[in-house]
């Protein structure tokens, strides 16, 4: 069922509904995890499941993560709104509380077996959605509709690029996970490393109408113009497919080449934490004025998510405990306004 679940609901959309390409997910959503939750009560009533809470740390964090919210929510500045879910996005401490149950009940009724099941469920299911997109707006521009994917939509069954771009880039990595688990030379390692290929080379991801392009020879000037629609999650897959090729010309080339054995062993946790280190700084030296990070990222964007993100900062300066409560941004948005969002040069983004 959980396989099934992770499968259907990326094409879960409905007409009938205002923004029906989030709404009908949500309904969806909270419609199967509680009929999980009434098959959990009974697998728990009946003593054919007996909950062990012994080293399930993880878990412990989680509930306290939720306690959190619940707290936060509480003593807030809105908690209704809060509580409830955003009619545009689907989220909510509500929300938030069944996913946290689907995610224990799936810790608790799943083996490892089934969780690659669902693992590769996932990545099949995303496989197609990237698909499809090479005939949407990104794309090749089709029109109508396919079932309940519409090709007019930028994201299709999102209807927004970058909550599809999210998903992509979640089903390209646990794609690549299946790629590594998989026996070496096998159909199902090739068919996997098929569907990695497109759901990289998706237009959510790689701007693939620019490579038969002539402005392709501005990418040594302004190597961003490669990315897709949804460019944060598109950079995310580009760094991950630098590192796994870095990864491979070490382990493959350098590490057989060392004089000690022993030191082929920290070629891959050296390999990660450089990575991680580099990540690090460039997100510090984003937010650090005047920095070339900064200076770039505002010339290939606008500065107005980083004077939005200043206002946040000094939202939290002010409530720093509790904070505002989730999804009242708006509210701390709105009391640190900074009139420079208005500017021309900032396009006028006042809509966050």
């Amino acid at each position: 069922m959980a396989s099934i679940f992770a499968a259907v609901i990326p094409f879960v959309m409905s007409r009938q509904l205002f923004y029906g390409s989030v709404n009908a997910k949500y309904f969806f959503v909270i419609a199967a995890i509680t009929v999980f939750a009434l098959y959990f009560s009974y697998l728990l009533f009946s003593r054919k499941h007996i909950i062990s809470v012994r080293r399930r740390w993880l878990a412990f964090a989680v509930a306290a993560l939720l306690v959190v919210f619940y707290t936060s929510a509480l003593l807030g500045v809105y908690p209704e709104r809060s509580f409830w879910s955003d009619i545009i996005r689907s989220s909510g401490v509500f929300f938030l509380t069944y996913i946290i149950f689907f995610s224990f009940w799936l810790s608790e009724a799943l083996t490892l077996r089934d969780f690659t099941l669902v693992r590769r469920s996932i990545a099949v299911s995303s496989g197609a959605f990237a698909l499809f997109s090479f005939f949407g707006p990104e794309g090749l521009g089709a029109v109508g509709r396919f079932l309940t994917v519409n090709f007019e939509s930028s994201g299709l069954t999102f209807t927004n690029s970058t909550f599809a771009g999210a998903y992509l880039l979640l089903g390209f990595v646990l794609t690549l996970i299946e790629v590594v688990r998989s026996e070496k030379k096998s159909k199902i390692r090739h068919f996997f490393i098929t569907l990695s290929v497109v759901q990289f080379f998706s237009p959510l991801f790689i701007n693939t109408k620019l490579v038969f392009s002539p402005q392709i020879l501005e990418f040594f000037s302004s190597p961003s113009i490669i990315l897709g629609s949804a460019r944060a999650s598109g950079a995310v897959a580009v760094l991950v497919v630098f590192y796994i090729v870095g990864w491979f010309i070490l382990h493959h080339f350098i590490s057989p080449r060392l004089q000690s054995p022993r030191l082929g062993k920290y070629v891959t946790p050296v390999w990660g934490i450089i990575w991680i280190s580099g990540i690090v700084i460039l997100i510090t030296l984003l937010f650090v004025p005047g920095s070339l990070v900064q200076k770039k990222y505002i010339e290939e964007s606008t500065e107005a998510r980083i004077i939005v993100w200043e206002s946040g900062l000094r939202a939290f300066e002010e409530r720093p405990l509790i904070g505002w409560g989730p999804e009242n941004f708006n509210r701390a948005f709105q009391k640190h306004f900074d009139n420079r969002l208005f500017l021309e040069e900032n396009l006028g983004e006042v809509w966050f």
